[in-house]
């Protein structure tokens, strides 16, 4: 018997005979490269998933960045941005614009209560482009100009909507141009001196003016005509001479310079024509005593600017209309080149405009006085001060009219032509000399014109300007009231037209040129979201600089409107920041939903939580459901709204009467955001505007309207506006792009799931086979060793019977 700890499953070998070793290959060892296999494809459907995952919205991203990113010109949207020439329908925002017609005028004049009714809509097409456009900070940072470009939009025949016809339609509203005068003049008490200053600003400029001083060295260089032809005819002949200032092709030593109408450009005027214009007979001729005399400067350059005068001309001299311009361009340049000189040297001035002067204080260079009553070349209110109120003869000179004109203490301001006309009354001759270098007969005499010009001309005119359009309460057509055109010509104020301010006023600006842009809108600095597009469309600066000057430094910053960062889950809780130019200052947007547009386009959109802003007592004042913009208009007290005063401003509706009915939800602004993109596809933007009629402008107004109630808020206008519809090939790119984003994700998370399964299960069934092996080794070392201890012992003893060895059976898993 043998040990009975030794195994008793397996039998060995018979004692003597020799042990078996032929290697027995299982079919675990057979699916080892399978086993394998499964773990290196599942890596590999790993590395697929993260190359997908991570590349495919890599990918586009970069796409989406290039279409996004406006980091130089040669930008893949710059055109399209900064484009000012070709407007595309499909780019535009729809504008419409509501009016609020005051249909009661007399009686609110009277002192009652306004009523309103609601007119509209006025639809345009705007358009906002980037002009003076740099860049900086290797593309990262740009500077622009917005260029806000409006055109009226015409409903077509077969559409169904309403749309009212803005040049023909009048509005009566108050004004608030009057009120900006009055409080620029410091009452409508003052308006009328304000007038008188500057007309007489007006006459000065006049005579200071490029046309005066054409007309003065036009008769200098008249005179030398009929000398520089005889002179030319006697050295080449009168058909060669005629023939060359007609119709000079080349310069020629043998002629005097600037002595052809023509150069290179040949005016084809026949040697006819040339000698009816230098024969002394004609009553047209330069020769002609009786024409220079009249200022043959004078007479051509009113051909110029009146169709009928231009004809007679043309048909007196038989000349065609650009012979006529030809000769007026030449008129023109020899009056400058020998003209000139003349006239310094006549009248012992440096420069042309001192002969202006001349002829205002004296009357000296075209003859009379114009304070002793001999000129009536003059222009009409100074012939009237000399004839009507001109007791003795006074002269003002060239130095005297400076003071008067060109010192800090010029009368063409209101305050200072007061002020003169107060220490005349005073007869304070000592400041007013020391002021003006003036006589106190002189000064005195100059006091009377102005009372006589303020109470006598300006007076009629001041009454008839606020009779036709530009009083407190005025009446005009929507087109004048919204874009400060009549047709598309330049509508000025009656009322600022007579204070000397020709540029029209109006509700909305409309850039035709980027000249214009320029002038009056500002200069914004942003990010381009070139290196992060977190900070794309980011506005910081506004007319180089970082704060805007309120009651305190209010900080630029805030997002442009039109791009925001993308990618954004938008929760509830999200909130955006824009920067409003138009109100110099930033907003802040909160969420407001999730919103599937007509074209299956998802949004998030944001609005402006009401507008009772906490923030207006930073700006001015709190006013419950108003946003005060007084600041931003010269201290005219302007107000926004929500239309039909929605939001917290209904309280406003109990001091007149009209059709408005407030909406808070249905005249929200919404910013429709695409969330993968940070695009704005959808806006609907809505904004009132209104004027506070308050104690203070009430008593700016007093003199000319003293029963209109005051604490009274009137409402002006009030606008939507409108994204157009998403072309349907812009939604097909969103979507392209946003789906090439998605699918990449959702490939990493499946292929990433799967991979990782298939990892698990190559792993275990490893790991199993590993273990097997081992196992396996484990019982060969034991039954080798025991083979050995058994041939050890047999050369002793008789082997004994080897105990059977515990071996698991082979099993394919």
């Amino acid at each position: 018997m043998g040990d009975e700890s030794a195994p008793t499953t397996l039998k060995g070998p018979p004692p003597g005979k020799p042990v078996n070793r032929k290697r027995h290959k299982s079919p675990l060892s057979r699916l080892v490269w399978t086993k394998i296999g499964v773990l290196v494809l599942g890596i590999f459907v790993v590395a697929i998933a993260l190359l997908t995952g991570f590349g495919f919205p890599a990918l586009a991203h970069l796409r989406l960045r290039a279409a996004l990113v406006v980091d130089s010109p040669d930008a893949k949207n710059y055109d399209k941005w900064a484009d000012t020439e070709n407007y595309k329908k499909e780019d535009a925002l729809w504008l419409y614009v509501w009016m609020w017609n005051l249909t009661n005028p007399e009686v609110v004049l009277a002192g009652g209560v306004p009523n309103y009714q609601e007119v509209g809509p006025y639809r345009h097409l705007t358009y906002n482009r980037a002009v003076n456009t740099e860049f900086y900070d290797d593309g990262n940072e740009v500077s622009y100009v917005q260029c806000i470009a409006t055109f009226e939009e015409k409903p077509d025949k077969d559409s169904k909507d309403h749309f009212c016809n803005m040049h023909n339609e009048t509005i009566t509203m108050l004004n608030p141009y009057f009120i900006s005068a009055s409080r620029a003049a410091g009452a409508d008490a003052n308006l009328l001196g304000a007038a008188t200053s500057a007309m007489l600003d007006s006459v000065v400029g006049q005579f200071t003016g490029t046309a005066f001083q054409d007309a003065v060295c036009g008769v200098a260089a008249a005179s030398l005509l009929p000398k520089a032809k005889s002179d030319t005819v006697a050295r080449v002949g009168e058909r060669a001479f005629l023939k060359y200032w007609a119709n000079a092709t080349e310069d020629d030593a043998t002629y005097p310079q600037n002595m052809r109408v023509s150069v290179k450009t040949p005016s084809m005027i026949t040697v006819a024509r040339a000698t009816a214009a230098w024969d002394s007979a004609e009553a047209y001729s330069f020769c002609n005593a009786e024409t220079r005399s009249k200022g043959v400067y004078e007479w051509v350059n009113a051909a110029l600017d009146d169709a009928a005068a231009r004809s007679d001309l043309q048909k007196a001299t038989g000349m065609t209309a650009t012979q006529v311009d030809l000769v007026a361009d030449w008129l023109l340049l020899y009056a400058q080149v020998y003209g000139a000189p003349v006239v310094l040297a006549k009248y012992g001035v440096s420069e042309l405009v001192d002969t202006g002067y001349l002829q205002w204080g004296s009357g000296s260079v075209l003859g009379g006085s114009i304070i002793d009553g001999t000129s009536k070349s003059c222009v009409p209110e100074f012939a009237v001060w000399s004839e009507r109120v001109a007791q003795q003869s006074q002269t003002i000179s060239v130095n005297q009219c400076k003071l008067l004109f060109e010192s800090n203490y010029s009368i063409t301001t209101t305050a200072n032509m007061a002020s003169f006309v107060a220490l005349v009354k005073a007869q304070n001759w000592q400041v007013v000399n020391a002021r003006y270098g003036l006589s106190p007969q002189t000064a005195a005499a100059l006091a009377q014109y102005i009372s006589y010009v303020n109470t006598c001309m300006v007076g009629p005119a001041f009454q008839s300007a606020l009779a036709n359009g530009g009083g407190l309460v005025a009446t005009r057509t929507a087109e004048q009231w919204l874009w400060g055109t009549t047709n598309g010509v330049p509508y000025p104020d009656p009322l600022l037209k007579l204070l000397g301010v020709s540029t029209p006023r109006k509700f909305f600006n409309n850039d035709t040129t980027a000249e214009n842009a320029i002038t009056r809108n500002s200069r914004l600095r942003r990010k381009t979201g070139k290196d992060d597009l977190d900070n794309i469309n980011y506005v910081f600066s506004r007319n180089d600089a970082e704060y805007v000057q309120w009651g305190v430094p209010i900080r630029v910053e805030g997002h442009d409107g039109a791009r925001w960062p993308p990618y954004e889950d938008h929760p509830k809780s999200a909130r955006l920041q824009l920067w409003n130019d138009d109100y110099k200052r930033p907003v802040e947007l909160v969420y407001y939903d999730a919103y599937t547009l007509d074209n299956g386009l998802e949004t998030h959109r944001y609005y402006s939580p009401g507008t009772a802003r906490e923030i207006n007592a930073t700006f001015y004042n709190f006013i419950e459901g108003l946003v005060n913009l007084t600041n931003l208009n010269n201290g005219v007290p302007l107000f926004s709204s929500l239309p039909h005063l929605s939001g917290g401003a209904e309280m406003w509706m109990s001091n007149f009467t009209s059709n408005m009915i407030p909406d808070e939800e249905k005249y929200t602004t919404l910013f429709g955001v695409h969330s993968f993109s940070g695009i704005t596809v959808y806006l609907n933007q809505m904004t009132q505007l209104n004027v506070m009629y308050d104690d203070n402008t009430a008593a700016l107004c007093n003199t000319y309207y003293p029963n209109v109630q005051s604490d009274l808020l009137y409402p002006l206008w009030w606008s939507r506006k409108k994204s157009p519809h998403i072309t349907t090939k812009v939604t097909e790119k969103l979507q392209m792009v946003e789906a090439f984003v998605d699918g990449g994700e959702e490939i990493l998370i499946i292929a990433t799931t799967g991979g990782i399964v298939i990892i698990i299960i190559g792993g275990v069934l490893l790991i199993a086979w590993v273990a097997y092996k081992l196992q396996k080794r484990h019982n060969k070392a034991k039954r080798l060793a025991y083979e050995l201890e058994m041939q050890t012992a047999s050369s002793s003893s008789p082997i004994p019977e080897p105990p059977p060895v515990s071996v698991p059976p082979d099993t394919q898993v």
